[in-house]
């Protein structure tokens, strides 16, 4: 259930993070599925029935109910139009009465985030009608820490954020905990996408992801599974492709920064580098370098490290922060997971990449700029890390 007033009651709960316990609000499990946020290409029920998601549905804003309705799903070997409603563990089902309520009577799929001990029961609707389950977590294609930094950010955006806070104290300190924190969280997923498929196929996949960030990843995403390299590298019709996937999101979009834009600079990468997950894959990357009592690399490392990035591995296809956006976000840690390595210092110390305005301002406001103009990743990442999570976003 939804109301449309944003400041009116949100079912709020504290879930298991990778920091420790994070408050939660409903709206954002609501939000990944309305977006269709996650990985779909093997859906299947808690029961192992196929899902194809045609449509989510429309986003209940407005009245009680379930959470999304008239939404086209594929499940069990038929599609069916009907509602879905969305929580954050199965037995919130039984908990909010929805069994008896004749207003979910049309609900054909319940999807829950976290699941619980002891929760092996079948949820049925008023008239006996057994649901489907889908439990989203193993789908998510990034942690749920992440999912709802997104949110967060969005709603800082015309927010003073220096008004917000003061310079903690040992900043330095909690700076480098939230990085080693953060790094640890990107090189599970990491971990994840190699577990669930090749390495061609991930570095190929987030790349993609991190193209359309943050608006278009999923259509981006969508786009990666139906086209592997293997097509790209044969060439189709990239235009047409672009026009048959939904969900691009462009307004107000800078014209380098257009999803279209982006393919096409993907294409030229693969026609200069066709195998390029594989010259990142033969990359000699640096790992943990200890520095005055911290883990950073000199200027210079870097520097030699980004050009071999951009010209080897890219092309000199990609230019601006995006460039290293995709190697901070994606293929560092999916490079690391496969090697086994810890290039955490690597990471941190490498320029920060598409981060709000605003966290750039709080940097150099508490003098965390140390090295020059550049920021390092690591402080930006943390920085997120302070504003959402210390203050409780």
């Amino acid at each position: 259930m939804t109301k449309a007033d944003p400041n009116s009651y949100q079912v709020v709960e504290e879930v298991p993070g990778l920091y420790g316990g994070i408050r939660l609000e409903e709206r954002i499990i609501q939000k990944i599925w309305n977006d269709e946020a996650i990985l779909n290409s093997n859906l299947q029920t808690e029961c192992g029935k196929k899902i194809i998601i045609d449509s989510p549905g429309k986003w209940n804003l407005d009245k009680e109910g379930p959470d999304f309705s008239n939404a086209k799903i594929f499940i069990d070997g038929r599609w069916t139009i009907g509602d879905v409603e969305i929580h954050f563990k199965k037995k919130h089902w039984k908990n909010h009465g929805h069994f008896s309520d004749p207003n979910y009577r049309r609900v054909i799929l319940h999807v829950f985030l976290f699941p619980v001990a002891g929760e092996d029961f079948q949820i049925e609707n008023l008239d006996g009608i057994k649901i489907p389950n889908l439990f989203m977590l193993p789908y998510l294609l990034k942690g749920i820490e992440e999912y709802a930094e997104e949110y967060a950010v969005s709603n800082l955006v015309g927010e003073n954020l220096l008004s917000l806070s003061e310079k903690p104290k040992n900043i330095k300190n909690r700076i480098l905990g939230y990085a080693q924190s953060r790094w640890k969280q990107k090189l599970l997923f990491a971990q994840k996408r190699l577990h669930e498929g090749n390495w061609i196929d991930s570095c190929h996949q987030w790349f993609l992801e991190v193209m359309g960030y943050p608006r278009n990843r999923v259509p981006m995403h969508r786009l990666a599974l139906r086209y592997p390299l293997q097509d790209w590298q044969k060439g189709f019709d990239l235009h047409s492709t672009y026009e048959e996937e939904k969900g691009w999101r462009l307004r107000g979009m800078r014209p380098a920064s257009q999803p279209l834009v982006r393919l096409m600079q993907y294409a030229e990468l693969v026609k200069k580098r066709p195998e390029w997950p594989m010259e990142l894959l033969d990359m000699e990357l640096l790992c943990s370098h200890l520095i005055g009592g911290e883990e950073l690399f000199p200027k210079h490392i870097i520097s030699h490290h980004r050009k071999s990035w951009i010209y080897e591995v890219l092309g000199g296809v990609f230019t601006g922060t995006r460039v290293d956006t995709v190697f901070i976000d994606a293929c560092l840690p999916l490079w690391a997971a496969k090697m086994k390595k810890d290039t955490f210092a690597l990471w941190y110390s490498w320029p920060a990449g598409d981060f709000p305005k605003k966290f750039h301002e709080i940097a150099k406001a508490w003098n965390l700029s140390i090295r020059g103009k550049s920021v390092e990743n690591g402080i930006m990442q943390a920085l997120m890390m302070h504003f959402l999570v210390d203050r409780g976003r």
